[in-house]
């Protein structure tokens, strides 16, 4: 696994001791793709993004910027 953490999420993760698994497991979604936002590989759809914000308590800009739903495209 990368120790790099520069992806907001992963940082909110770390910050609070929780595992890929425990975070996917509140917000609702699979380890894996919880694995692929953190890495930059992969958007959550918006349902999820929402989610993941109230789970967190982070803004949707401060999560994954202007990217979900192609937003000024």
């Amino acid at each position: 696994m990368d120790s790099s953490c520069n992806h907001p999420l992963c940082a909110y993760r770390k910050a609070h001791g929780l595992t890929r698994p425990a975070l996917a497991g509140q917000i609702g979604c699979a380890m894996r793709s919880l694995a692929r936002w953190e890495q930059g590989e992969t958007r959550p759809r918006m349902e999820l993004a929402v989610r993941t914000s109230k789970v967190t308590g982070l803004s949707l800009d401060a999560l994954f910027g202007a990217t979900i739903g192609n937003v000024g495209e």
